[in-house]
């Protein structure tokens, strides 16, 4: 819940999501169990890391439209990214590719995968896969 609400409030990286618990502890504490305090920013990427991206994938899809309504007609963008910085020189991974999809009026991105290539055609078949599905979010 911290993170979530650190994210929210604009934190971008786990130093920033420790603060801005520390900054909001008594806050938190009204509606949270905090008897160690805030967890370290070690402690938040140790738990986040562990995480299995799928099911909070899902999860995430189920919850968004308890608190964001998504219009039908609404525009949905879907963009592919290269993420600097995840080329390994000599290493056995290549450059990190992305495509998401966001909801430009809501301002919200519905859902983001990692593919093994740049490709026009992985834009085209996951913009397939979010329109066919069975997603709560595109109801």
């Amino acid at each position: 819940m911290v993170t979530l609400c650190a994210v929210i409030c604009g934190a971008e990286g786990w130093v920033e999501i420790e603060h801005y618990g520390i900054a909001k502890q008594a806050w938190l504490a009204t509606f949270l169990e905090l008897p160690k305090g805030i967890p370290s920013h070690d402690t938040i990427e140790r738990v986040f890391a562990r995480l299995r991206p799928e099911p909070l994938q899902q999860c995430f899809l189920h919850w968004v439209p308890a608190v964001f309504h998504i219009s039908g007609g609404q525009l949905i963008a879907v963009d592919g990214k290269t993420l600097r910085g995840s080329y390994e020189r000599g290493g056995k991974q290549g450059m990190i590719h992305m495509v998401s999809a966001w909801a430009t009026q809501s301002r919200l991105v519905l859902g983001q995968r990692k593919v093994h290539e740049k490709s026009n055609e992985i834009t085209r078949q996951m913009t397939q896969r979010l329109i066919s599905s069975q997603s709560p979010v595109l109801r």
